[in-house]
């Protein structure tokens, strides 16, 4: 997956934060958009931390950005995200459930599925993750995950999302920053 460009590919990038989410995922944008076309935005929730001990964890915000880029998978993660991710003061540390001040997830990849430099596509956390399920059903409703026969509209169906909150204002802020106000 090395190299640095392919033809153009429409890829789904999670979003999110549980540290100061809604100033960071803003602060991301530019540079995301600097590196790649956004092309749409899902609706962005708040929901509980995924953890062992998560009544002890701040709550995540999370969305999905659909993106065109021409960059390599492995590009895209590494040159571009892990780098928004630094730049907005993410530090990875051995807690796989600790706090995040930028989370971004390569979660799919046009149609490709591999597993290879550190990276697995389809991101299998996307059809048993509700926080990437939610909006991933609302930007590719149809789309068909690995290991499970649902689309994601049904899949979703099955998920418990009583939890999530539809953050309304700070969705409609993002969509505007992004250019994407008419959209959804």
């Amino acid at each position: 997956m090395g190299g640095s460009s392919l033809a153009s590919v429409e890829a789904l990038v999670g979003v999110g934060s549980n540290v100061d989410p809604e100033k960071n995922i803003l602060a991301a944008l530019p540079e995301i958009e600097s590196r790649v076309q956004v092309l749409d935005a899902s609706r962005f929730y708040r929901n509980p931390a995924i953890a062992p001990d998560r009544r002890e964890r701040p709550p995540f915000v999370n969305g999905v950005l659909k993106i065109r880029t021409g960059l390599t998978p492995s590009d895209l993660k590494y040159g571009v995200l892990r780098n928004v991710e630094r730049r907005v003061q993410r530090s990875r540390t051995g807690d796989r459930y600790g706090p995040r001040t930028l989370d971004l997830d390569l979660l799919v990849y046009g149609d490709l599925e591999v597993e290879s430099d550190g990276i697995t596509l389809p991101d299998p956390d996307i059809s048993g993750q509700p926080f990437w399920a939610v909006p991933l059903a609302e930007l590719v409703p149809e789309m068909r995950p690995p290991n499970t026969s649902l689309s994601m509209k049904e899949l979703v169906r099955t998920l418990d999302t009583r939890s999530f909150v539809y953050l309304e204002s700070f969705t409609a802020e993002l969509r505007r920053v992004l250019g994407l106000a008419g959209i959804g």
